[in-house]
């Protein structure tokens, strides 16, 4: 099956990297960082359930996420 591309908008990349580096935590966020967080979960759980990878996401759905995107680039 084909996986498509991952696609990260300038937002995205920036309120994944803060989440990443500690800077906020879904708790912590705005409410708009809030929502891009949650529609970054949205396309890491599509993602995971389409690659069917569960066994390789680790303890950090966002971090296998972002390597996936760091990855195809």
């Amino acid at each position: 099956m084909k996986i498509e591309k991952i696609e990260l908008s300038n937002k995205e990349e920036e309120v994944i990297k803060q989440q990443l580096n500690g800077e906020i935590t879904h708790f912590s966020a705005t409410p708009e960082q809030q929502k891009v967080l949650m529609g970054v979960i949205d396309k890491a759980e599509k993602l995971l359930e389409d690659l069917d990878a569960y066994d390789e996401i680790g303890s950090n759905m966002i971090k296998w996420f972002w390597d996936k995107y760091q990855e195809q680039k």
